[in-house]
Order: structure tokens, then C-alpha cells, then sequence
């Protein structure tokens, strides 16, 4: 089973929005999905329960609020897929990024809070300085989640600023390079 953590230290980034996007996405292309809901505030199951493409008995919604990342998910084998949603003060364990069958996904929006966009950068590029100490290859990607500007030019100086800033931290090679619209 993949299992799909998404994570960020900065509310208001959306990574309940695309938690639940992604897991309701998943299961519309026929894929078993398992939606874990850690964020403490269950707006992800809440919206889950009410989609009818996820509702039945392929999908799970799971609420764990602050509870800690499992370290194996008893009934795994009858599901495809884990989307894991967190929330802000949420610490995913350093081996998450590391362990096979595992990925990260690291939502930031660059145009409203450049401090946001710094703890995040800095918050990831300590989790990615685990990876140094072991033998595989870290399977995160920094998303970035942002309002498109009504001016293609106006793009170009949003995707400078990510960049520097992921570059400055050494990890401007897990930028995805698909953005996403608020």
C-alpha cells in the first residue's frame, strides 16, 4: 500500500484541500483508498462521508486525531492507497521520508506569507537531513498552492521567490514542478 502523508508547519496552506482531493480523485479512478484523518479538526472525513464516489465499502474514513503517525495500518492489504491529512503542529516522523511505501507531500503558498514559506522550507530541510544518515532516496515534494495571478507575467517572480528560497535551504530539487490554484 502507498502511503501518502500530507504535511506542512504553516496553516492555512491547504493541506486538508488537497488531502481530500486527492483521496476522492483516487478512488473515482477505481483505486481502494484509506483516508486517515489526523488533522484534529476532521474536515477531511467530514467531507469524504458526504461525496458519494468515496462513500462504500472499497474506501475508509478513519479519524485519529492527535495521535501519532502508525507505523503499520492493521487491514492494509484490502486498500490500495493511505492519504493522510495532519495538521499544523503536526511532527511526521524523519523516516516517513525515507521508508519504502511512503511519500510527502508539503504544501506552501508563496505570495502571502513569506515567514510561513521560510519555516516551511526550514522545517523540510531538517526532515530531508534524516535522509543523509540512511541508504535510500527521500520521496517528498514540496507543492506549492497558490492563487493564480490574472497576468502570466506576474507568475514568473512567484516561482523566483520559491525557488530562492527552497534553494537557500538545498532543497529546491523537491519542488514539484506542478502548482496548484487556490
Amino acid at each position: 500500500m502507498l502511503k501518502i502523508v500530507v504535511n506542512a508547519t504553516k496553516g492555512g496552506v491547504g493541506k486538508t484541500t488537497i488531502a481530500t482531493n486527492l483521496a476522492l480523485l483516487l478512488a473515482q479512478q477505481g483505486w481502494r483508498v484509506w483516508a486517515l484523518d489526523l488533522a484534529g479538526r476532521s474536515k477531511m472525513a467530514q467531507c469524504l462521508a458526504t461525496a458519494s464516489d468515496f462513500v462504500g465499502d472499497r474506501n475508509r474514513i478513519e479519524i485519529r486525531e492527535t495521535e501519532p503517525l502508525p507505523e503499520s495500518f492493521a487491514g492494509a492489504q484490502d486498500f490500495d492507497i493511505l492519504i493522510a491529512d495532519t495538521d499544523d503542529y503536526y511532527k511526521v516522523p524523519a523516516a516517513v521520508v525515507t521508508r519504502r511505501g511512503w511519500r510527502l507531500l508539503v504544501p506552501v503558498v508563496p505570495q502571502y506569507d513569506d515567514l510561513g514559506l521560510e519555516d516551511i522550507a526550514q522545517e523540510t530541510a531538517t526532515l530531508l537531513n534524516y535522509s543523509l544518515f540512511t541508504d535510500t532516496a527521500p520521496k517528498l515534494r514540496l507543492v506549492v498552492n497558490h492563487r493564480f495571478p490574472a497576468k502570466v507575467a506576474a507568475y514568473a517572480p512567484l516561482q523566483a521567490k520559491v525557488r530562492d528560497r527552497l534553494h537557500a535551504h538545498a532543497i529546491d530539487g523537491f519542488l514539484s514542478p506542478h502548482w496548484l490554484p487556490l
